[in-house]
């Protein structure tokens, strides 16, 4: 596989990777999440990550985000229990808001890659976004940007 085939292979992941840790009511993007599962399944990188895929899949509702936002606000969000923090500034420093904040904010000065504030809350270093622009750069490297290969 050519590094322009494999930029747009990890793209493709970090996008559904993303999605399992930005909420989103919009059942367009649950569906389409659902699509690209099932097309990664199809193709998987292994047997190891077709099974992944397929019990990823098994476990999602095919006619409703419901379950899997059930699942969404019991993680991360339940007041009562142990919620999981999605910031890499909470496991460096154990704040929010912290030095890999300002990190991510930095990097993403040296990109065209900005946060929409309207569509996503959190901060630049939640893993959800971390993971978007991750997608982004592998995206913007198999369209031939080479500029971003060595950032």
């Amino acid at each position: 596989m050519d590094n322009k085939e494999l930029n747009k292979a990890r793209a493709v992941y970090y996008g559904v990777f993303s999605r399992f840790f930005v909420y989103s009511k919009d059942t367009t993007e649950y569906f389409q999440l659902r699509d690209t599962l099932k097309t990664l399944s199809k193709n998987p990188l292994d047997k190891t990550s077709k099974e992944a895929l397929d019990s990823i899949l098994e476990k999602l509702d095919s006619t409703s985000n419901v379950t899997l936002l059930s699942e969404f606000d019991d993680i991360f969000y339940n007041p009562t229990s142990s919620t999981i923090r999605t910031s890499a500034s909470f496991y460096d420093e154990g704040v929010e808001s912290g030095k890999k904040r300002v990190e991510m904010q930095q990097f993403l000065g040296k990109t065209k890659i900005r946060r929409n504030e309207e569509k996503f809350t959190e901060y630049e270093d939640h893993f959800g976004f971390v993971f978007t622009v991750m997608s982004e750069l592998s995206t913007l490297i198999s369209n031939g940007e080479e500029n971003y290969q060595t950032l």
